[in-house]
């Protein structure tokens, strides 16, 4: 996604509406006792029902921002700017300044909303963020740009990105709902929409998980720490061996990584839904 920020939401055939709609969420228990892996939930984690639809949000311009700057409490910033459309380079390197490598197979650099690179996800593709600074995080935050394009299927999930035992961003259907799930500490999901460039974020701070979809809050869980610096699976699930599963029918954009927890006021204005408390 190019640093600019940009209204690459109101480019014809996105589905958008043009009013803007109040969210309201109210947690409530996922999936049952019967909720496992295989669609996505644990057992312990936390569902919160949205009261309105996202795709009611409008995204206004915005001034241009550095979005990978050099700040030390970004982990990682994957914004492929820079590289040009078509096949990936087998090799990228990460934004920020830990400059950390970004490996792909069979990955492809498309058009995003507003014509920078965003990264296609297929179903022979392979990214892997390498290692970086691995510490146990009281305090983190993982966000990313999404956009879903395939049918997940019935009680199956598309991995984002996912460090296997420490965290995982995940879509999921559950029982014919769908949602995007962060699966840090007891889990926490939320009601998703396909075929729209979204923007979601996890919090993990001070023992609390927040979860937030287009900028707004949709509900808390808790967690007990994350570790930003292992190696990590984009657009699939990390399922140990150098395995990779769950595949992303989609395409993703400027995937960030902090090592502390980002407030309300910067996700709304990352999520460019014009005006922020």
């Amino acid at each position: 996604m190019s640093t600019r920020l940009r209204s690459r939401w109101l480019a014809a055939g996105l589905g958008l509406g043009l009013g803007v709609t109040a969210c309201s969420f109210t947690p409530a228990p996922a999936g049952g006792a019967g909720a496992d892996a295989a669609d996505g939930l644990d057992a312990g984690s936390v569902d919160a029902v949205a009261g309105a639809d996202a795709d009611d949000r409008v995204r206004p311009d915005a001034p241009p921002v550095d979005a990978c700057g050099a700040d030390p409490t970004l982990h990682a910033c994957l914004s492929f700017d820079g590289y040009p459309l078509g096949p990936a380079p087998t090799v990228m390197v990460d934004a920020s300044s830990h400059l950390r490598s970004v490996t792909t197979t069979s990955a492809t650099l498309e058009a995003g909303a507003d014509g920078s690179p965003a990264l296609r996800i297929g179903t022979s593709t392979e990214v892997r963020l390498d290692a970086g600074p691995s510490t146990l995080l009281a305090d983190a935050t993982i966000e990313l740009w999404a956009r879903i394009d395939g049918d997940v299927g019935l009680d199956q999930r598309y991995g984002l990105i996912d460090s296997q035992g420490a965290f995982g961003l995940f879509y999921l259907d559950n029982g014919g709902n769908r949602r995007w799930r962060c699966a840090i500490g007891a889990g926490l999901a939320t009601p998703a929409t396909a075929g729209r460039w979204t923007h979601v974020a996890c919090v993990c701070s001070g023992g609390v998980l927040r979860m937030y979809v287009d900028g707004a809050a949709t509900g808390t869980s808790t967690c007990t720490g994350v570790d930003l610096g292992g190696t990590m699976v984009i657009g699939g699930d990390e399922t140990g061996g150098g395995a990779v599963a769950e595949r992303l029918d989609g395409v993703l954009d400027l995937i960030q990584l902090w090592s502390r927890a980002r407030t309300d006021q910067e996700l709304c204005a990352a999520a460019h839904v014009g005006t922020c408390p």
